[in-house]
């Protein structure tokens, strides 16, 4: 095969055959089924209408067959079409069970497509022979391409054979010669080629708000969370003060023990992986949506709960598990010291006030660490 032969085939398959997965192939059918629901309650309008002005316009007259006649084709038009509305609006509310199979969705839609093109095409002879206008059938064709997303080969085939079956209906039983192929076939070259460029367009655009999602999404990880330790962060502890009302809460301020001296000792580097299994130890025995790093080797942590003593034995836990940590094969037994309140949160200030006075909780144990620490050395 040459390089140009292959260029083309390469050219054809991308146009032809867009690469999809199951997500965007269900949104498309969501789509296409409201497509179709507002499609036929428009058409299924504006036939009621005519239907109406024909019934006035023909009031003394509509005993004769050459007017009821007529009359009842539209009339037969409206029910198809609300029955096909109908559908729609049932499949939309029962999406759960009948969105999730693509193959058989696209099947009741290529289903819905030929009944719109059967009685376009069939409205349309009846015109052409009343030596009316035959727009019905081309409306029809230029709304499926238009409307109804369907991939490209299903969507070429529909378009092709119903266009080809018109021409050839006309043509030998019809007998009309005056329709020019020319015409004809130029317009169903812009209905495939619309076709072929909104399918194309449609799942591009699916694809690029995908990736803006999915870029907010991360952006709103980076902005919510602290990178190192994969706890939320300030801004983060902000928003949540701002939802938690009218419940009860117990709140720890949580402070890793000599951490400047675990630094100094060992390094930066292992001092953040000593920050890294606090807040994998906490992880641990937290909602993750409770636990925040508030700043430096601080961490701040609360739940929704007035048992401040099993509050408080998770904490213990947690420091029984540090004390037994082993990081980069040096054995280091890293504690917390923890300051605990328990309280009803009305507002967002009381959230703050606990805040503070777990501070200052955690704060008095420390200090109550460090003197201990000095009586120790005194006497030694």
């Amino acid at each position: 095969m040459s390089e140009n032969s292959f260029k083309i085939k390469k050219r054809l398959l991308y146009w032809l055959f867009p690469k999809t997965d199951e997500i965007i192939d269900a949104e498309i059918n969501r789509n296409n089924i409201k497509n179709v629901r507002y499609l036929c309650l428009a058409i299924s309008l504006v036939q009621l209408l005519s239907l109406v002005a024909y019934v006035l316009l023909h009031l003394n007259s509509m005993g004769d067959m050459a007017h009821l006649v007529p009359a009842f084709h539209v009339f037969l038009s409206i029910v198809i079409c609300m029955a096909m509305f109908l559908l729609a609006t049932y499949i939309i509310k029962n999406k759960k069970s009948l969105l999730r199979n693509n193959t058989v969705f696209n099947i009741i839609i290529i289903i819905m497509m030929t009944a719109i093109i059967i009685w376009s095409e069939y409205v349309s002879v009846k015109h052409y022979i009343s030596n009316s206008q035959m727009m019905t059938f081309f409306t029809a064709e230029l709304c499926v391409a238009l409307f109804l997303k369907m991939r490209p080969v299903i969507s070429i085939s529909v378009i092709t054979l119903s266009s080809a079956s018109f021409y050839i209906y006309l043509i030998l039983f019809v007998k009309a010669s005056e329709i020019n192929p020319y015409n004809y076939a130029m317009f169903f070259a812009i209905l495939v080629a619309s076709a072929v460029q909104s399918y194309r367009h449609t799942v591009n655009n699916i694809k690029q708000r995908r990736r803006i999602k999915t870029l907010n999404e991360n952006l709103q990880i980076v902005a919510n969370h602290d990178i190192m330790t994969r706890l939320n962060n300030r801004y983060s502890l902000n928003q949540r003060i701002g939802e938690i009302r009218n419940t009860d809460i117990c709140v720890a301020m949580i402070d890793i023990n000599k951490f400047k001296s675990i630094n100094d000792t060992y390094g930066h580097v292992f001092g953040d992986k000593v920050l890294k299994l606090a807040a994998d130890r906490m992880l641990e025995l937290f909602n993750k949506n409770n636990c925040f790093r508030y700043g430096g080797d601080e961490f701040l942590v609360f739940e929704e709960t007035r048992d401040l003593e099993a509050f408080t034995d998770k904490l213990r836990s947690m420091n029984k598990k540090l004390e037994k940590s082993i990081i980069d094969d040096v054995a280091i037994p890293v504690q917390c010291c923890f300051g605990c309140v328990q309280a009803e949160v009305k507002e967002p200030k009381d959230f703050s006030e606990l805040i503070s006075v777990a501070d200052k909780r955690l704060y008095d144990e420390k200090r109550k660490h460090q003197y201990e620490a000095c009586v120790e050395e005194d006497s030694q």
